[in-house]
C-alpha cells in the first residue's frame, strides 16, 4: 500500500467521521431550553433581587 493511497484513506475515514458527528449534532434533543425563556429568566432574578434585598434590610 503506498503513501497515496494511505493518505487517501485517512482523508476519507476523517471525512466520514465528521458527517458522522454533524448527523449526531443534528439529532440531538434541546430538552433544556424553554419558549419563553426570557420572561423566566426576568422572573427568577426577580426573586434573586428580593431574597438580596431582604438579607440586606436584615443586616443592618
Amino acid at each position: 500500500m503506498g503513501w497515496g493511497t494511505r493518505i487517501t484513506l485517512f482523508y476519507g475515514s476523517f471525512v466520514a467521521f465528521m458527517l458522522f458527528m454533524v448527523v449526531m449534532a443534528v439529532q440531538q434533543d434541546f430538552d433544556l431550553v424553554a419558549d419563553n425563556y426570557y420572561e423566566q429568566e426576568i422572573a427568577y432574578q426577580d426573586r434573586i433581587d428580593q431574597m438580596n434585598n431582604a438579607n440586606s434590610d436584615y443586616q443592618k
